[in-house]
C-alpha cells in the first residue's frame, strides 16, 4: 500500500484508529481526526435564490423573478416548460489531506537524500495532512464569503429544481 492510500484509508475511519500492519508485520496505528463539525467551520451562505426558468425542459435559458413572468415569457419565446430553480455553486472546498501530501512530495522530490529514498515528508503524519487541509479548507472558504466568491462563482447546473410545469401551445 502507497502512502497516499494508507492516508485516504485512514482518514475515512471516522475518529477511531486505523489498524493495519507494515510489511515487517508489526502493528499499526493511526489516531484520525473527527471530521470538521459544521460549527467549527464558517458561516455558508446555504445556496443561490430560488428563480423562475423557461426552456425546453432539458435546457432551460432565462430567469425571472416571479412565476407569472416565467409564465408570460414561455408564451412569447415558445419555451414548453418552466421550472423553479437555484443554480448551482462552485466547489469551494476540495483539499485533501492525501492530496496534500503528494503534492509537497512532488515538490520537494529532489530535495531528499537520495541514499535512502525516503521522502522528505515522511515523519508526516495522516493527522497532519487532514489538519493542514481542514485549514486551507476554512481560509479557501472564509475568502470567497469575504470577496462575495461563493455568490459570484455560480455554475452552469442547477443545484436544485421544483415545480416544473409544462405549458400549453
Amino acid at each position: 500500500m502507497n502512502r497516499r492510500s494508507f492516508l485516504m484509508r485512514s482518514a475515512a475511519v471516522p475518529a477511531m484508529a486505523f489498524v493495519g500492519a507494515l510489511p515487517s508485520g508489526e502493528a499499526l496505528a493511526l489516531a484520525v481526526p473527527p471530521a470538521t463539525t459544521a460549527a467549527a467551520m464558517p458561516a455558508v451562505r446555504a445556496s443561490t435564490p430560488w428563480k423562475w426558468w423557461i426552456g425546453d425542459g432539458e435546457r432551460f435559458h432565462e430567469s425571472f423573478g416571479t412565476r407569472e413572468e416565467a409564465i408570460t415569457a414561455a408564451r412569447d419565446h415558445e419555451a414548453a416548460f418552466i421550472t423553479e430553480a437555484r443554480q448551482g455553486m462552485a466547489l469551494l472546498e476540495g483539499f485533501d489531506g492525501g492530496g496534500l501530501c503528494d503534492l509537497f512530495e512532488e515538490w520537494n522530490e529532489e530535495n531528499g537524500d537520495p541514499d535512502s529514498g525516503e521522502p522528505v515528508f515522511d515523519s508526516v503524519t495522516g493527522d497532519d495532512w487532514n489538519d493542514l487541509a481542514e485549514r486551507l479548507n476554512a481560509v479557501t472558504l472564509q475568502w470567497a464569503l469575504d470577496r462575495d466568491i461563493d455568490r459570484k462563482a455560480q455554475v452552469w447546473m442547477f443545484a436544485a429544481t421544483r415545480n416544473m410545469e409544462g405549458m400549453k401551445p
